[in-house]
């Protein structure tokens, strides 16, 4: 009796898990384009939605990236670091230390993807893969906000990735 709950409970957590992991893959496009620096593309972005609108806030919502280039994870934290300062984000230490424990080096073709479930809760994938969570809606609209807010450093990228260019 014990052992069949301890596999029906294993079942119902692998199941969650593969629930949560593919829930974004359904999801509708918003909008898409590209992030330069210099003449350097640096990657491809695309914001999905589950009916392919973007409403501020609005969860559940997944933004991947597709780097096009070689990018070590300490310089994807810093840049992430700098934009909230620029943006004059209210970042907490242990966002970027959390970051840095699971971000990945980048190499061409590599994508991550920041999901965020219908509770407001973080989840990034790097090539399919879970590597980590933040349950912090705080967090979800910080990071977000890089790429979606008035204060995005590239304006059009945002406009693009919202639909406000359709």
């Amino acid at each position: 009796m014990i052992l069949h709950v301890k596999r029906s409970l294993l079942l119902v957590i692998l199941l969650m898990t593969s629930i949560s992991v593919n829930a974004f893959q359904s999801f509708e496009t918003v909008g898409e384009g590209s992030m330069r620096w210099l003449f350097f593309q640096l990657y491809e972005a695309k914001l999905l939605s589950p009916d392919g609108v973007y409403e501020q806030s609005k969860w559940p919502l997944a933004l991947e990236l597709t780097y096009q280039r070689e990018i070590a994870k300490v310089d994807l934290v810093e840049a992430t670091k700098v934009e909230w300062q620029r943006m004059e984000v209210d970042y907490v230490a242990g966002w970027l230390e959390a970051l840095v424990d699971f971000w990945p080096d980048v190499v061409k073709g590599d994508v991550l993807v920041f999901h965020v479930d219908e509770n407001a809760v973080g989840r990034f994938y790097y090539n399919g893969e879970l590597i980590g969570k933040q349950q912090d809606e705080i967090f979800s609209n910080a990071f977000l906000s890089i790429w979606l807010s008035e204060q995005s450093r590239n304006q059009s990228l945002k406009n693009r990735l919202v639909g406000a260019d359709k």
